[in-house]
């Protein structure tokens, strides 16, 4: 699980890259969530603790998190 932050203009674009368990694919989520760009510190805080409450990386947790 790869986290992701993309920075463009005014907002950060915040998203991660998955390998499924399952599958053995990667791909990538987007958690639709954006933040000001000076805000970027903290974006990458909120995500690791996101994905840290979701547990393992499987769809469902992933979109519970998001």
């Amino acid at each position: 699980l790869n986290l992701v932050v993309v920075l463009g203009g005014d907002s950060t674009e915040l998203s991660c890259n998955v390998r499924w368990r399952d599958e053995g694919e990667v791909g990538r989520v987007r958690l639709g969530l954006e933040f000001d760009s000076k805000q970027t510190g903290q974006v990458a805080t909120i995500a690791r603790a996101l994905f840290q409450q979701a547990g393992a990386p499987d769809r469902a947790r992933l979109a519970e998190a998001a």
